[in-house]
C-alpha cells in the first residue's frame, strides 16, 4: 500500500478495496463492506505510541481540563466521525481496532483528488498546488482556466473555500465540535 499522507500519530495509506478486503478475510475473516469504490485511504495509527502521548482538553461542563492519551481522544474522534453525513468531509467505514496488534486500521473514502497542496520530496515546507484541484474548481466555480486572468483563480479559491467553509459549519452546528486541526494543504 502507498502512503499518501501522514500526520503526527498515523500514517494514511491507498487501498485497493479488492486486495484489502482479501487480505482482511485471511488475517480475520472479516469482510469489508464498500460499494462503488476501488480505492480507499487507510489510516494506520499505533496504539502503543498513543497511549504514551498524553493530551488535555478543555471540559465546558466542569471547567476543567481533563487529561487523557492520545488513543482515547481518537477513538471519541472517530465516534463524532461516523455521524459524519456530509458531502465536504470524508466517510469513514470501520476501524479494526484488535488489541492483540499493535497497529488499528481505520478504513475510510479516499478524497478523489487529494490534498490541495502536494509535499515535494517529502519536505516540510516544499509543497505545490495540486493541479487536479484547480481543474476542478476552475470548473466548478465557472470559470476559465488558465487563460483568464488572476481573477479566475480568486474565484476558483473562493469555490475551494467555500466547501471548506460548509464543512466547518456542519461540523460547528450539527456535530457540535471544533475542528482544531484544520491545515491549509
Amino acid at each position: 500500500m502507498e502512503t499518501i499522507g501522514k500526520g503526527g500519530f498515523c500514517k494514511v495509506k491507498e487501498a485497493d478495496v479488492r486486495v484489502f478486503r482479501e487480505l482482511l478475510k485471511k488475517s480475520t475473516g472479516e469482510r469489508v463492506e464498500v460499494t462503488g469504490m476501488q480505492h480507499m485511504a487507510v489510516k494506520v495509527f499505533n496504539r502503543n505510541v498513543l497511549k504514551g502521548q498524553k493530551t488535555s482538553e478543555f471540559d465546558p461542563f466542569t471547567g476543567c481540563l481533563k487529561m487523557s492519551d492520545q488513543l482515547q481522544s481518537i477513538m471519541e474522534e472517530i465516534k463524532v466521525w461516523e455521524r459524519n453525513s456530509n458531502p465536504n468531509i470524508v466517510k469513514i467505514f470501520k476501524l479494526y481496532n484488535d488489541p492483540t496488534v499493535p497497529e488499528m486500521y481505520l478504513l475510510m473514502e479516499k478524497a478523489q483528488y487529494g490534498q490541495i497542496q502536494i509535499d515535494l520530496e517529502g519536505g516540510d515546507y516544499l509543497t505545490k498546488r495540486n493541479a487536479e484541484i484547480e481543474v476542478v474548481a476552475v470548473a466548478k466555480a465557472g470559470v476559465h482556466w488558465p487563460q483568464g486572468s488572476g481573477t479566475d483563480l480568486e474565484k476558483a479559491s473562493k469555490w475551494i473555500f467555500y466547501q471548506v467553509a460548509m464543512a466547518m459549519e456542519y461540523l460547528h452546528s450539527e456535530l457540535k465540535i471544533s475542528h482544531r486541526d484544520l491545515k491549509h494543504q
